[in-house]
């Protein structure tokens, strides 16, 4: 009884397995944007800016940072000579020593990776805030696109103009129906093509194309989280965007008050030095989802 219970376990993890390998789907475009952001309204000339991808597949989605993308996929070599580059740099700041806070000149660098599972309709969120690590669960937000006729071409690539409302922002999107996935950069998704390019009427947020390229079948990139863990604690979106307001504003006073007489240490990728904890505080932070 006892060899055919293990054999019973063993079929069902080889199931699971299975199971989970094919609810992964293979990559088939990634898309190099760079998203700029102006969080500080005070400051207008110097947006938040930071290169992202968006690696699509049929049915799903993973939205990440490049920094994020290049981390994991990275070789063990490149690794070694990027922690060299860092520790060797000026660029790193240290308040008290400990943890690292990612900064760059205009403000803390995000953890956000977003998923979309389109069969499912599922938008997740993994990400970090401070000392903390959350898990959202939320609908694909349905954007009513209202398509126009003017079309232009972004690269060789022919796209088509759209416009619509998320967040209490109007988008400008140019989506290219010959890339057949209605799938975009962040949140922004719903069109008949992909969304190469975006940007709202008042030009706070930009999603800006930079680049395309083919995942060869034999790499077997899949649509999984970078970021997903048991650690992640589950809070609902309104929560998450009131504590990622609180964070952006204030990132070294949410990191010490999550833990008490926390040290943190301050790495500003950019190379610049320059600056201190106090100088990361925003006083009129405009958030990426006004409502």
């Amino acid at each position: 009884m006892k060899g055919a219970n293990n054999c019973i376990i063993i079929i069902l993890l080889l199931f699971f397995c299975s199971e989970t390998m094919k609810s992964q789907e293979n990559v088939a475009l990634n898309i190099r944007y760079k998203f700029i952001h102006v969080r500080d309204s005070e400051n207008i000339e110097e947006p938040f800016e930071e290169m992202v991808i968006l690696s699509v597949a049929d049915k799903s989605s993973r939205y990440c940072s490049e920094r994020r993308y290049n981390e994991v996929n990275k070789t063990e070599s490149n690794k070694s000579q990027t922690t060299n580059k860092i520790q060797n740099s000026g660029s790193v700041q240290i308040v008290s020593g400990g943890p690292l806070l990612l900064v760059n000149n205009s403000g803390p660098l995000m953890k956000e990776e977003i998923i979309k599972n389109f069969e499912e309709q599922k938008l997740s969120i993994y990400t970090s805030l401070g000392f903390k690590s959350f898990q959202i669960e939320t609908p694909i937000p349905k954007i009513q696109w209202q398509i126009e006729k003017e079309k232009k071409a972004i690269g060789d690539i022919q796209c088509q103009k759209a416009i619509g409302t998320y967040a209490g922002r109007t988008y400008t999107a140019w989506f290219a129906p010959s890339l057949p996935y209605n799938d975009g950069p962040w949140k922004l998704s719903g069109l008949p093509g992909l969304i190469l390019e975006a940007k709202d009427e008042k030009n706070e947020v930009m999603f800006v194309f930079k680049e395309l390229s083919k995942t060869p079948k034999k790499q077997n990139e899949r649509v999984v989280s970078f970021n997903k863990s048991k650690y992640h604690q589950p809070i609902n979106l309104k929560s998450y965007n009131n504590l990622k307001t609180a964070f952006e504003t204030d990132p070294v006073g949410v990191s010490r008050a999550q833990v008490n007489n926390a040290k943190l240490a301050i790495s500003n990728v950019s190379g610049n030095a320059e600056g201190n904890a106090a100088s990361l505080k925003i006083k009129d932070y405009n958030p990426l989802e006004l409502k």
